[in-house]
């Protein structure tokens, strides 16, 4: 019998696997047509423990009480594996169909109505069958074995299979395959599975003995459904809320997840190991249970209370370990073993004690899990959306490891006297801040508001020149989503696209942060603008940036509206002149959805005629492969191409890619017409744009130039979203070379005039955009070798530069700054040796000449 056993155990390690692996990849494929809101996310999860526990909870009986076991586990595997297949045909027509049914901007009835209804319905065949798998193969490695407890075995073994299959789904799978192959490669597990049994242990099993082993002392079905609905919702309720907590101090990458998960699963399988080693033999169910409770309690609490160091334990041991993507990677593991590793080890005893409870002669164990499955299940809802956002994230996980101890059915004095371990750590815990958010160097934290979609926080951060502090958002302390220190940038990723397009008439914007960027289209008076942001609260906090868009409300036109910005492209029946998209961070975990190819295809339906789309591009934050796969994506919808920079920074370079349909063509002369606004010509001014050099100074490559430098390889899709994969690695380095992707395409690509007024070549305004472009990328070299540590260098380059000629006028300005600042810190001598050499490069500009001769007089 140790060769079935061994075969049943792979077994389980192939169903586990698979199981894992399909929630993870389900829920990936569906957020496509259900949004990345945080609550739609958290119900189609609760969807899919819904579908677990109605299959237990329906076919424990069955399922027990037959004479062949195992045939019934390998059928259900057969049939999972079948049904999985035909989701690969099916989920996608299910997101085609659900935008139609949420609309662009759904209630939040309707959103969780459609989040939870239609993957329950969808997967349910697969669920139901799922739910069956363990009290099958209970029953039969009973029988296989000829004793009545080795639930704690069956349950370790196929948990362990979920944590392989977190890990190869998320670092291996769905990179290598894709999401289609990695639900086939799952599906083959599950033949597997079904092979083992049925051509090794399961045959002759029918003349195997029944074997039943009852435990003293077990309460009623229900005080014990009461115990196990509670655990249950308690018990995933503190992964929910840990986890929340954690991605305040994390990456929150694809990766990042995945770990996390995989701790948990690992330690709640060891709990299962040690129940099965040394407290399967328990005779009386009320001995251990009020000491497992307890110990569940304790380690919950004093876990939650090590979430308030998780900055510092992430942050530490990550440049411990010399900062790599590896060491990134590992201090995300660490935190997620201090967090989990006690916690979910007893959380797994204490349920395989109380399954093993209920374990009846022909029932028990199916009706166990689907009762503690349908606990956690509400989880979510209940604790991650319902009391987390009003009570805050620390008193919640103070009321989960506090309320494990209502479950104790007997009181004694002896067990009175161990609450005090609980209450104290509970009473700490209720004065931590788990909101995590940290202030920059010399700046503060002014408002953080606590949600389920993280702790959003408005910090402040000092003025290098010595203003006023510039406040920022941040989003779980990891993700800046801009401020007024890049406002100047800000601005102008909105003004570049409008003017381009001429004459905008309907806008929209897709990501908001501060709403810099959108506020900015208010002064086209003919324009009506929409702006859509993933995160409400972010949109409430919009309000405390009206000195970088001038008090947005007053602006009728505008209207702000809280969605997810791929499914309101696709259910939107509006067309735009121009629409905007923001500087996505490609790292962070669903972000890469808006890169794909079936997003910009949607983003295409929504243009109006000669209509454009900008989607700018944070190049300082991705590496060349990543930023490449992107460029090759988008030129693949759109026929008609050319690329811009946003301001001429080679510490925050940003490209836009700006498509249409149609050709896109100018001349010169093509920003007198607006700007004989005087509004718009006053805000355009103060966002450095004051003609046509200004805006076509931004010109940097057209189609051809960017398919010759993209080159050939991955495009990023809906099934291949290879760039939620390869993103992570500029994120978990951290400190990137923001200018090399910049370079990199000023090496490679040449702008043309012809390729932006065509006809101009030779003419003066074409000579003169010539000049510019020479200054400006002498300018942004010079700007690179500075954050190299070359000071000599970047002063060279910048006399190039406005050596160069008269039109690109930044650089000047820039240098004057540079010797004022030079005299201030009392280096007059410097001072006047640079404003000398600027003015032998512009002999014809007189503020140098100006500055020098009051510094020498100041001597």
């Amino acid at each position: 019998m140790r060769t079935g056993t061994l075969l049943a155990g792979i077994a389980l390690l192939c169903s586990g696997m698979a199981g894992l692996g399909y929630q993870l990849v389900w829920t990936r494929v569906l957020s496509v047509g259900l949004g990345s809101e945080a609550p739609g996310m958290l119900a189609s999860i609760m969807a899919f423990f819904v579908g677990l526990s109605i299959g237990s909870l329906l076919l424990d009986k069955l399922v027990s009480s037959s004479r062949t076991p195992g045939r019934w586990y390998a059928g259900l595997e057969l049939f999972i594996g079948a049904y999985g297949v035909f989701t690969v045909w099916l989920l996608p027509r299910v997101n085609e169909w659900m935008p139609s049914i949420t609309g662009p901007t759904p209630s939040p009835a309707l959103h969780w109505a459609v989040a939870f209804g239609v993957p329950l319905v969808t997967l349910l065949p697969a669920t139901l069958a799922m739910g069956a798998t363990l009290p099958a193969m209970d029953r039969f490695v009973s029988r296989l074995r000829h004793e009545g407890r080795t639930l704690g075995l069956v349950y370790a073994l196929n948990t362990l299979g979920a944590v392989a299959g977190t890990l190869l789904s998320a670092y291996v799978l769905m990179r290598a395959l894709g999401l289609s192959g990695t639900i086939l490669a799952l599906a083959s597990l599950n033949v597997v599975a079904a092979l083992l049994i049925l051509l090794g242990p399961g045959q002759r099993e029918a003349a195997r003995e029944t074997i039943n082993s009852p435990m003293d002392g077990t309460p009623g079905r229900p005080q014990l459904a009461f115990m196990l609905f509670g655990t249950g919702l308690l018990g995933i309720g503190y992964e929910v809320l840990a986890i929340r907590v954690m991605a305040r101090a994390l990456e929150s990458t694809v990766y990042s997840f995945a770990g996390g998960l995989s701790v948990y699963l690992l330690f709640t399988a060891i709990g299962g190991t040690i129940y099965q080693r040394f407290l399967s033999r328990v005779q009386t169910f009320g001995g251990p249970l009020p000491w497992l409770l307890i110990g569940v309690s304790v380690s919950c609490l004093l876990s939650a209370c090590a979430l308030a160091g998780a900055n510092g334990i992430y942050n530490d041991t990550r440049s411990a370990l010399g900062g790599t993507m590896g060491a990134s990677i590992f201090a995300e593991l660490l935190l997620a073993l201090i967090v989990f590793a006690v916690p979910s080890m007893m959380m797994g005893v204490l349920f395989m004690h109380l399954a093993q409870a209920a374990r009846r002669e022909r029932a028990g164990v199916g009706w166990a899990f689907g009762v503690n499955t349908l606990g956690g299940a509400l989880a979510a809802p209940l604790l991650g959306v319902g009391m987390m956002p009003l009570t805050g994230a620390a008193a919640a996980l103070a009321f989960v490891g506090a309320a494990y101890l209502l479950l104790i059915p007997k009181w004694s004095p002896r067990i009175i006297a161990m609450l005090v371990p609980s209450a104290g750590l509970a009473a700490l815990l209720f004065t931590l801040d788990l909101r995590l958010v940290e202030a920059p160097e010399g700046g503060r934290v002014r408002t953080v508001v606590e949600s389920v979609h993280g702790a959003v926080a408005v910090v402040e951060q000092p003025d290098p020149r010595g203003g006023d502090p510039l406040p920022l958002i941040k989003v779980n302390n990891q993700f800046n989503m801009g401020g007024l220190a890049g406002a100047f940038a800000e601005r102008r990723q909105a003004h570049i696209p409008l003017l381009l397009h001429g004459e905008p008439r309907r806008a929209l914007f897709l990501g908001l942060g501060t709403g810099t960027t959108w506020a900015a289209s208010r002064h086209y008076r003919a324009l009506q603008s929409v702006g859509v942001e993933l995160v409400p609260d972010v949109v409430r906090l919009m309000s405390r940036f009206d000195d970088a868009h001038e008090a947005l409300p007053m602006a009728p036109r505008l209207r702000a509206v809280s969605a997810d910005a791929r499914r309101y492209v696709r259910a939107a029946d509006d067309r735009y002149d121009v629409i905007v998209a923001d500087l996505f961070h490609p790292g962070r975990d669903g972000a890469g959805n808006l890169y794909t190819r079936e997003h910009f295809e949607a983003v295409r339906a929504r243009l109006a005629p000669n209509g454009l789309f900008c989607q700018w591009l944070p190049t300082y934050q991705m590496d060349g492969e990543v930023l490449r796969t992107v460029v090759r994506t988008y030129l693949e919808v759109f026929p008609h191409t050319e690329a811009f920079i946003c301001h001429f920074n080679a510490a925050t370079p940003m490209l836009g890619l700006v498509g249409s349909q149609t050709e896109l063509a100018w001349a010169p002369g093509w920003t007198s017409v607006p700007m004989r606004d005087p509004s718009l010509r006053e805000a355009l001014e103060v966002s450095a744009i004051t003609g046509d050099l200004d805006l076509f100074g931004c010109y940097l490559a057209d189609r051809a130039q960017l398919e010759a430098w993209a080159g050939e390889g991955p495009i990023n899709t809906d099934d291949r979203p290879v760039v939620i994969f390869d993103a992570p690695r500029s994120v978990y380095l951290g400190e990137v070379n923001t200018w090399v992707n910049i370079l990199d395409l000023f090496d490679n690509t040449e702008p043309s005039v012809e390729g932006v007024w065509p006809g101009a070549t030779g003419t003066p305004a074409g000579n003169a955009l010539e000049r510019f472009w020479k200054g400006r990328d002498l300018s942004i070299r010079a700007g690179a070798r500075r954050l190299q540590g070359d000071d000599q260098g970047y002063i060279d380059g910048m006399l190039a530069s406005i050596a160069s000629g008269p039109e690109f006028t930044p650089a000047y300005g820039v240098l004057l700054q540079n010797a004022q600042a030079l005299n201030a810190a009392g280096n007059r001598d410097r001072a006047i040796i640079l404003v000398r050499a600027m003015e032998e490069a512009r002999p014809d500009r007189p503020e140098a000449r100006m500055i020098r001769m009051r510094l020498e007089q100041a001597r």
